[in-house]
């Protein structure tokens, strides 16, 4: 019975790392590379966060770390997240566009909301209890009362984290620090309709407004930044608690890139989808260029105002640089996504579209809900001095993305694709199609973006 084989361990797996591929013009399998790529990345930023608090014995080390090239990865590796919003503006309008394609324009709007509230909860529900019973007994030391604290934090929060509120009801005391994305995310997704169903209905007559609305989100997160003396970067200044709260966090600022992606979205599937663009192949190679002249730019740009012989940023240059920079970084994630997709996107494409990536990409959403938690607990548990480099740095990585890859694969195994097997026998097909338009990319971060179906089932 289809309920009991839910639950079949053998089952699951055989669909989790399955790595066959479907020859369909609905599946965009650069996107899983994107996405493995974008969460070590973030795995690899939180890593040195937790890595900066733990007693070094040479803590002076990490001043001089953030003057050095190498290290603009990390205080600029919150351009990763954008990645992850900017995929999932586009798959939902993809998925979106193809359930309304198969019910002449309509959309069934709470079985889409059903569908991604069962999808994203079980393994989030699951870390909150860990947290707030069995985290306690995780570890001890000296480092734990200030990094162990997670059970804390959830006490009064965890019912936000459900509700997916976090970023706005606590953003000082988020319940899963990192489930913030989530909750921007099904935000974005609870409000998606208001632009499905123009962009249905209308086309390229509703791209106006919504550019109006990108560029008005742009501006709020410029005049934040004029209002209150925000600095260009996130490290080493004492606006970075507030700057995340005002600026990061909020759906209002992170808006535009989500948007860029749907817009892109719409372009791909009413106009390129099943069938490949010819381009001239210079213009293949200015298009790589620009979008890895872009990606660069925003990457280390900013590096030489790092540099303490240098002068302090002028507070008009960050305000304009946190929102060109992400829109700018979407613009390229564009490039790569449609090059890809079309074939000019050579070895790059055939590396991002690998088979391997398309199985660890379904486990990226229970990493990126799992990570943090066992970051934290690696390094609370410490009891001795440790020394700060990047190689100690790097290796920390390793340790921590293998316990949480370990993890992952069992939160998948014994929650997530369970959960998916249950809702898919009762709603049986026809309600999975309903919910097909919610589809998050099937394991992934936090909703279309961080799972691993592109679009389609593979």
């Amino acid at each position: 019975h289809p309920l009991f084989l839910a639950f079949s361990v053998l089952t699951n797996a055989k669909k989790v790392f399955s790595v066959k591929k479907v020859d369909s013009p609905d599946v965009i399998y650069c996107l899983n590379g994107i996405r493995c790529f974008s969460m070590m990345w973030v795995v690899m930023g939180h890593g040195y966060m937790t890595f900066y608090d733990l007693p070094h014995i040479n803590k002076n080390k990490f001043f001089t770390w953030t003057e050095t090239p190498y290290s603009m990865l990390v205080q600029n590796g919150t351009l990763c997240v954008d990645t992850f919003f900017f995929m999932s503006g586009l798959l939902m309008l993809w998925g979106a566009f193809r359930e309304m394609e198969k019910t002449k324009g309509k959309l069934n709007i709470p079985m889409m909301y059903f569908h991604r509230y069962i999808r994203l909860t079980p393994v989030v529900a699951v870390v909150i209890l860990y947290i707030m019973s069995l985290y306690k007994y995780s570890g001890a030391g000296p480092m734990w009362m200030k990094l162990g604290t997670q059970d804390k934090r959830c006490e009064d929060t965890w019912w936000a984290t459900l509700l997916y509120v976090q970023n706005y009801a606590f953003p000082n005391k988020i319940c899963i620090s990192q489930s913030w994305y989530l909750a921007v995310d099904t935000q974005l997704y609870v409000f998606s309709p208001i632009f499905l169903i123009p962009l249905w209905k209308w086309g390229k007559k509703c791209l106006p407004p919504i550019i109006i609305i990108i560029l008005l989100c742009m501006a709020c997160t410029f005049a934040t930044f004029m209002f209150n003396d925000f600095t260009l970067f996130r490290v080493q200044d004492e606006h970075v608690d507030l700057r995340q709260r005002l600026t990061y966090y909020p759906t209002h600022t992170r808006i535009p890139t989500w948007l860029m992606g749907v817009i892109f979205g719409y372009f791909l599937f009413t106009k390129n989808r099943g069938r490949k663009i010819p381009l001239a192949k210079r213009w293949v190679i200015s298009g790589w260029l620009l979008a890895f002249g872009i990606m660069l730019t925003d990457l280390w740009g900013p590096y030489w105002r790092i540099r303490p012989e240098n002068p302090d940023s002028p507070i008009i240059e960050g305000a304009f640089y946190e929102p060109l920079s992400r829109a700018a970084w979407a613009l390229s994630m564009a490039w790569i996504v449609w090059a890809c997709y079309n074939g000019h996107g050579g070895l790059i494409n055939d590396f991002l579209s690998w088979s391997f990536f398309t199985a660890f990409s379904r486990l990226t959403y229970c990493m990126y809900v799992i990570h943090r938690i066992v970051q934290l607990v690696n390094a609370a548990r410490l009891q001795t001095d440790t020394h700060f480099s990047d190689y100690d740095a790097i290796m920390r990585w390793w340790h921590d993305f293998g316990l949480t890859l370990c993890a992952s694969i069992f939160a998948t195994l014994a929650f997530e694709s369970p959960i998916l097997g249950i809702e898919k026998a009762i709603f049986g097909k026809g309600g999975s199609k309903k919910g097909e338009c919610i589809k998050k990319i099937n394991p992934g971060t936090s909703a279309d973006a961080i799972k691993n179906e592109n679009v389609q089932k593979a």
